[in-house]
């Protein structure tokens, strides 16, 4: 799991803990058990001492690690005669963001996508349009013109872009053709996929140095089987 330490990204308060500007984490120390209806109705508690046969037999979760970017700083201390303030409450509408998934044991990978993520390559259109890099999805979105996309990404130093994920909105021209360095890619390293008008194309690919990707609209291609 990576969090963060960015306003923008992951909103919080400083650590009461150590009054360090970051957020506070808590690795659990032995595994507890979170139980789960409907096998737990009218039986359910929570912070129990897990066991191998809990976790073999019974619906349940646990967790390693606990991260929370909003905790008053009285809150260790239950004191009920002591004033909550409201303003150590984040706003409506906040939203947190941060990257979660298994690693394969490369302990470097989580650092690479981590800076990949947060350091987002230069982007430099020769046809169609840029609208920004969207850290929610880990996306460059653009707009096409006259059904095709042409661009070059440029990975600011040491931060290689690792997999890039194109969005291109408003798309109406079918199946595209991509391309990355006027080469396709193989099947496995390319994928296609649509969500209303909005085209994703995810590519695997480290681009260290630069890349230029087009995406043109090619309506006999068949990327389904």
């Amino acid at each position: 799991m990576v969090v963060a330490n960015n306003q923008e990204l992951f909103p919080h308060m400083r650590c009461h803990v150590c009054g360090g500007d970051h957020p506070e984490s808590l690795v659990w120390q032995q595994p507890f058990l979170w139980k789960h209806y409907p096998q737990y109705h009218r039986e359910y508690h929570i912070g129990v001492q897990a066991t191998e046969a809990d976790l073999q037999t019974r619906s349940v979760s646990t967790s390693y690690v606990s991260v929370l970017p909003w905790v008053h700083p009285l809150a260790d201390r239950h004191d009920p005669t002591i004033p909550f303030d409201p303003n150590w409450s984040p706003p409506r509408g906040t939203t947190w963001l941060m990257l979660q998934g298994v690693n394969p044991g490369d302990e470097n990978q989580p650092r690479r996508l981590a800076a990949s993520w947060l350091h987002p390559g230069e982007v430099r259109t020769t046809v169609g349009r840029f609208l920004g890099y969207e850290a929610a999805e880990r996306a460059y979105r653009f707009e096409a013109t006259d059904g095709r996309l042409d661009f070059e990404m440029r990975p600011k130093s040491g931060h290689a872009q690792i997999n890039p994920v194109v969005i291109v909105e408003n798309w109406t021209n079918g199946n595209p053709r991509v391309t990355v360095d006027k080469r396709e890619p193989q099947a496995k390293d390319v994928a296609v996929s649509w969500s209303g008008s909005r085209l994703i194309v995810w590519l695997r690919r480290d681009i260290t140095t630069s890349a230029n990707i087009s995406v043109e609209g090619w309506p006999h291609l068949r990327w389904q089987a």
